[in-house]
């Protein structure tokens, strides 16, 4: 996949928002960053090498009072390669999130996003997994809520989602997927541990038909002490529609277990999904191992290592599999009040059943600035 060097080198260029001090409030962000990449493609084995630098801003808005909040935020990235200029892109979004509680249990909640973006993956693919080419992407993305308490340590809750993504090349596939989600958790331990169940059914278009997925599930967030913490989810969705060929059911899950002893705190993540590919409308099961490992040194310095690891197989085409590997590294020094700058490493790993494995590296040189009021 072509990505940014300041993207692969572990974390957000722009650094997060700060938290808001009164009824409204805004905050505004910038950044920059330079990088060379040994394989800025990252489509074939020893691809071509680039350089690139990146700008972005973003500004949050909003106000909140004693029964609810809501924000608006938008952001903008602009990224320039010296010589590869058709992985030049000016990526946007914009969006809107609120709360309300209309009474001592129901609380309604309301997200929204719209964004663009340079849906990489280099391709297309000479042989095994079929692969994107570059193209803009455009995508919506909505949510309504409503959680409402039981008693004071269950809550149930109702989520509606909706997402469209539309691409500008021709052949890709455009994709729609709504779906509802209901929950209910219950705290049982003074501690903050909870155990709860869930029911998704999702609706979502691909090249052979309609998909429908519906998957039930158990999860259990115990918390062993305060700085250790994890949540585990177990379940099975049942796939069915035109698009799955055949009615059968798979496996789901989810373990993350956290640390937070500051000036320490780490995670370590397994998914089990399976879902759509957007763009290309087929079925991806994926195994995903991630790890994260971060330490304030001094007070100014942040460390961030990093590491995923997927494994992803199309069910449209059997025996097919593939791997990719990314590790990365960054250490950020606060100047001075809200302005930092950063160094950050990475490299980069796909392989696939039938095709040369490609793998990069890159490094790049990151700063920015927050401003809160």
């Amino acid at each position: 996949m072509a990505a940014t060097a300041s993207a692969q080198s572990g974390g957000a260029l722009l650094p997060p928002a700060a938290p808001p001090r009164g009824p409204w409030f805004l905050s505004l962000a910038l950044g920059v960053a330079g990088g060379y990449d040994d394989n800025a493609r990252f489509a074939v084995a020893h691809g071509p090498s680039d350089r690139e630098g990146q700008a972005a801003g973003e500004m949050v808005a909003g106000v909140r009072g004693a029964r609810g909040k809501f924000q608006l935020s938008a952001r903008g990235d602009d990224i320039r390669y010296y010589r590869l200029n058709d992985l030049d892109q000016f990526n946007y979004q914009f969006g809107g999130s609120g709360s309300y509680e209309a009474t001592e249990r129901l609380t309604m909640r309301i997200d929204g996003l719209y964004r663009t973006a340079l849906t990489t993956v280099a391709g297309p693919a000479v042989g095994g997994l079929p692969y994107l080419p570059n193209s803009i992407s455009h995508s919506e993305n909505g949510t309504v809520g409503w959680s409402y308490k039981f008693s004071p340590l269950t809550t149930g809750t109702i989520d509606v989602h909706y997402f469209q993504i539309d691409f500008e090349t021709p052949g890709l596939f455009d994709g729609a997927q709504q779906s509802v989600t209901f929950g209910v958790a219950s705290q049982y331990a003074s501690s903050g541990s909870s155990a709860g169940v869930t029911y998704l059914v999702s609706q979502s278009s691909t090249t052979t038909g309609p998909l429908i997925l519906n998957t039930a599930g158990a999860n259990w967030s115990p918390v062993f002490s305060a700085e250790w913490r994890a949540h585990l989810e177990a379940g099975a969705t049942l796939v069915s529609g035109e698009g799955a060929g055949a009615l059968y059911v798979r496996p789901t899950g989810e373990a993350d277990l956290r640390f937070v002893d500051l000036p320490s705190s780490g995670s370590l993540r397994y998914a089990h999904t399976i879902d759509e590919v957007f763009g290309l409308g087929q079925l991806l099961t994926t195994d995903e191992l991630d790890l994260l490992l971060a330490r304030d040194v001094v007070g100014k310095f942040t460390i961030l290592i990093g590491a995923d690891q997927g494994w992803s197989n199309v069910a449209e085409i059997p025996g097919e599999r593939l791997t990719t590997t990314t590790a990365y590294a960054n250490v950020r020094h606060t100047i001075v009040g809200n302005l930092w700058f950063g160094l950050g490493g990475y490299l980069r790993r796909r392989a696939e059943t039938s095709t040369p494995t490609v793998s990069g590296s890159g490094i790049a040189l990151t700063a920015g600035y927050v401003w809160a009021q």
